[in-house]
């Protein structure tokens, strides 16, 4: 079973393009670039995904980020079933493991829909399968940010673009409430995937007006008693004992580090 790699770059990050061909050649990885699409000249079949830049709280940056991973979802949502495909952003440094999990695709659990790649949790996690010579599959008691780099396959993206609603999240943040888009999430161990120092472009394009700019959509409290629920119910009672325990120990040594 091969991997469809697909790059998410802006044409005028040419270094950033140059940077992510070199990476996947190390690893003898085939890919694809898909165009970014700027925030302020969203396509027609995605304006009404979003809230206007003014009015809203995302940046036109954000908002530009997250559509440009639904456009991609949209070709993989068409795709023929069981067809596996990394979605990347273009400012990450790629491991041998990468390659090596590529290789291990038909051992990951079979309920998986998507497999977050790039960043290592804060809070607690339990472990589901090992991968020798890759790591472990993990399921989070809290997914971590960064949607840099993610395995999806068509039911996952189906999922993800059936949300009703308007977008109000940046997409990393969004993707870390799995329970709202009703999508299988794990993660793998020490993450195959990091990110690589380059300046936000994201941050760069079309800013809000000041007065709107710190606004951010806030969870309310029926969302935040969903998501301990559906945690609750995927953990059960000592796995999530186990998660927070955890999670508070690695809470502990950061602030030892800290001080």
């Amino acid at each position: 079973m091969t991997v469809s790699v697909c790059v998410i770059n802006m044409d005028v990050d040419v270094d950033r393009l140059d940077h992510m061909r070199e990476q996947l050649a190390r690893l003898d990885l085939s890919w694809k670039r898909f165009p970014a699409i700027v925030g302020c000249n969203l396509p027609a079949n995605l304006r009404a995904v979003f809230p206007s830049v003014n009015e809203g709280p995302l940046t036109a940056g954000e908002i530009g980020c997250y559509a440009s991973h639904l456009q991609v979802l949209e070709m993989i949502a068409a795709a023929e079933e069981g067809d596996v495909f990394c979605v990347m952003e273009d400012d990450l440094k790629l491991s041998k493991e990468l390659a090596d999990l590529f290789k291990n695709i038909k051992k990951l659990p079979s309920d998986w829909e998507i497999i977050r790649l790039s960043n290592s949790p804060k809070s607690g996690w339990l472990k589901r399968v090992n991968l020798n010579g890759v790591g472990d599959v993990v399921s989070y008691w809290r997914i971590p940010t960064l949607a840099g780099a993610y395995l999806i396959n068509r039911s996952g993206a189906r999922k993800i673009l059936a949300k009703p609603g308007k977008r109000l999240r940046a997409i990393d943040d969004d993707l870390r409430r799995d329970w709202q888009f009703g999508i299988k999430t794990y993660g793998i161990l020490p993450p195959p995937v990091a990110t690589a120092s380059f300046k936000s472009s994201i941050d760069s394009i079309a800013a809000r007006p000041q007065e709107t700019k710190t606004r951010r959509f806030r969870s309310t409290y029926r969302e935040s008693v969903v998501g301990i629920h559906a945690r609750l119910n995927e953990f059960g009672i000592s796995g999530a004992i186990s998660c927070i325990a955890q999670g508070l120990s690695l809470r502990l040594k950061r602030k030892l580090v800290r001080s």
